[in-house]
């Protein structure tokens, strides 16, 4: 499995400027080139819920846009989320059974002069009680 912080900045040497918040991508990018954004979980109990706006500015029928959740053995993908007039989405995480995965907001199918947005991106989830809590996140709280 690739590391969060090498996929964060994968997109076959193609980034031309990158920081937590934006990417700028210089050259088109196919099928297998995929932009990832990459959330670490460290234990949670159930399912989770998570939600994020995105726009397309472009080529709005080529870009395809998915969440995936993954433990280092399995990954397993929504079907593409279709774009439409209305930018919310909404997806309910299924519970991989791995005590530590990610969740990845994965875009592939990128077109030269499409701009992809993702915004307001909350990720809701009942943490375990038994594991250290990183940055002093605590039970119940909405990962932003």
């Amino acid at each position: 499995m690739v590391s969060a912080e090498q996929r964060r900045k994968l997109v076959n040497g193609y980034i031309s400027h990158s920081n937590e918040r934006a990417a700028i991508v210089d050259k088109e990018i196919s099928d297998d080139d995929q932009l990832i954004l990459v959330a670490p979980i460290t234990c949670q109990n159930g399912n989770g819920l998570l939600k994020f706006n995105y726009w397309i500015l472009g080529d709005q029928s080529a870009a395809s846009l998915k969440v995936c959740t993954q433990d280092g053995e399995v990954k397993s993908c929504t079907q593409p989320i279709i774009y439409t007039e209305s930018p919310n989405v909404t997806v309910d995480v299924v519970h991989p059974n791995a005590a530590v995965f990610e969740i990845d907001i994965v875009a592939s199918n990128i077109t030269q002069s499409t701009i992809l947005i993702l915004d307001n991106i909350d990720y809701k989830s009942d943490r375990c009680d038994d594991v250290e809590k990183p940055n002093g996140i605590e039970k119940n709280t909405e990962i932003q």
